[in-house]
């Protein structure tokens, strides 16, 4: 039932929204959906800093599903500190086919799929969808009907 659910708004806090030495990206939305025993985290286009408060709320962040910050930006000591924290079993990273996008996450992609995460990107196969039970994921890719549930 409802009682199962929670959402939780991680980033940004009311006192950042405010405050114009805070960088756009910022202030994206970061949420962390629950359902039961399963979690999906949603990172927007967070940065270090926000990366490293989040990363202090651990096991808060805890999560199957980790939708990558930045679209899959370079791994920086915080972002791999995001997902050694976070634990995942799928990261998905969201991103446009340019070149240049595609270059500077695939870095991110190998170094993240060496740690035993499933990865899923946008510009490969489409939307990707999540579905959480309260028990068990399953995310598949539009583009390719392959389907992995854990």
């Amino acid at each position: 039932g409802l009682k199962d659910i929670s959402l939780i708004c991680l980033n940004p806090s009311a006192e950042w929204l405010s405050d114009p030495a805070i960088v756009e990206n910022d202030k994206s939305l970061a949420l962390r959906i629950k359902y039961g025993q399963t979690a999906v985290l949603l990172c927007g286009d967070i940065g270090e800093r926000p990366i490293s408060e989040m990363v202090s709320l651990a096991p808060l962040i805890k999560a199957e599903v980790l939708m990558l910050p930045h679209h899959g930006q370079e791994l920086t000591p915080e972002r791999e500190a995001l997902i050694d924290t976070v634990k995942p079993a799928y990261a998905v990273i969201s991103q446009g086919n340019t070149l240049s996008e595609m270059a500077r996450s695939r870095k991110t992609e190998e170094l993240v799929s060496a740690k035993g995460i499933k990865v899923f990107r946008t510009n490969k196969g489409g939307a990707i969808s999540a579905v959480i039970n309260g028990r068990y994921v399953s995310i598949r890719a539009f583009r390719n009907a392959n389907e992995v549930s854990y």
